[in-house]
């Protein structure tokens, strides 16, 4: 995958910005561009690749969910083909190439770029039961679980071959797959009284599934994403508390916290291969939701609301994805989804 630079801008001079009280006089660094709205249409928009290209489905009148996925810089839209299989259809992964895998009635799910019909994937790996699709990295390695949602599955559409993830007893749901086909997710563990999610992460051949889970920190945790590089992202339950954290994992650690405010809800839900983390801060005492951008152990949190040309009066409630170039998809407090773009 090609690894864009950051523009002129940079990371350091964004991150070092003030951000306590900068309102109106905040700089804008960000434009927002809406995400196409057909007539009649609801959107949900939940991918984002390094073209800018934006993935998701549309839900009409007839109640019937469409895949779509975006041109490049979210603009222009490609509608996939309705078919009798595509009730219940959630959009949850896309690469560059604009293939995308996900869920509908049928189970697991690959579009392909263009549009046409979705393909499940049972008739491309000789009849095996999936579940659901998560993920797809540029090599067409996809990540799922079996129809059971037993067993994590790694798929390869080049060649047809299928891999299941090791597990500790747990049933495994992989959530994210890089270029190098490091695999990250959860794996669930009944105990005497109630399941608990525990973070992994997974290396070709997939013969070991390695807890990072930290036993003296969280209750639960689900690493979210995986980078170039092997560096991890997530969140899990605090102990003691049960407030929701954002992590970090470096290549063969196991989560640490982020520096993130202590009287909230955190998540870490996407990292790119620069390392710049894409979260959200869910104020506990407050209405008051802040998606973020960070490096390092977030101790230079920059905003998103405060520094992006959006309508007047809006904010962003949600944060789904960033890419290498640094666009980011959101949810806007108008409930419409916006492409960040940083201003050059």
């Amino acid at each position: 995958m090609n690894r864009p630079l950051l523009c002129s801008i940079g990371l350091g001079l964004l991150l070092a910005l003030p951000l306590a009280g900068a309102g109106a006089l905040a700089q804008v660094l960000y434009t927002a561009t809406p995400i196409q709205q057909e007539k009649e249409a609801r959107i949900e928009a939940s991918q984002l690749n390094n073209q800018g290209q934006v993935a998701g489905y549309l839900r009409g009148k007839d109640g019937q969910p469409r895949a779509f996925v975006t041109g490049e810089n979210g603009l222009g839209m490609t509608v996939f083909d309705i078919s009798e299989d595509t009730s219940s259809l959630t959009v949850y992964g896309l690469n560059d190439a604009g293939q995308i895998v996900g869920q509908m009635a049928a189970g697991g799910f690959l579009g392909q770029p263009g549009g046409g019909a979705l393909q499940p994937l049972s008739e491309l790996f000789n009849g095996k039961s999936i579940g659901a699709a998560f993920s797809i990295n540029n090599l067409g390695q996809i990540v799922a679980y079996n129809g059971g949602a037993t067993e994590g599955l790694v798929l390869d559409v080049t060649t047809g071959n299928v891999q299941t993830l090791a597990d500790w007893g747990a049933r495994m749901t992989p959530t994210d797959i890089n270029d190098e086909g490091v695999v990250v997710g959860s794996g669930h563990v009944t105990g005497p009284r109630v399941g608990r999610d525990l973070a992994f992460v997974s290396e070709p051949p997939y013969t070991q599934s390695v807890p990072l889970h930290n036993v003296k920190l969280a209750t639960q945790s689900t690493a979210m994403a995986v980078n170039r590089q092997g560096r991890i992202v997530g969140r899990y339950l605090l102990r003691g508390t049960g407030t929701s954290r954002a992590f970090a994992a470096e290549p063969g650690s196991t989560l640490r916290d982020l520096n993130l405010p202590r009287d909230a809800h955190t998540w870490a839900v996407d990292i790119n291969d620069d390392g710049v983390i894409l979260g959200k801060i869910d104020y506990l005492h407050t209405p008051e939701i802040d998606g973020f951008i960070c490096s390092g152990d977030c101790s230079d949190v920059l905003k998103l609301t405060p520094v992006t040309a959006l309508p007047e009066g809006v904010r962003i409630t949600n944060v789904q994805h960033i890419n290498n170039r640094g666009q980011i998809l959101v949810y806007g407090s108008d409930e419409l989804y916006y492409l960040l773009t940083r201003v050059d």
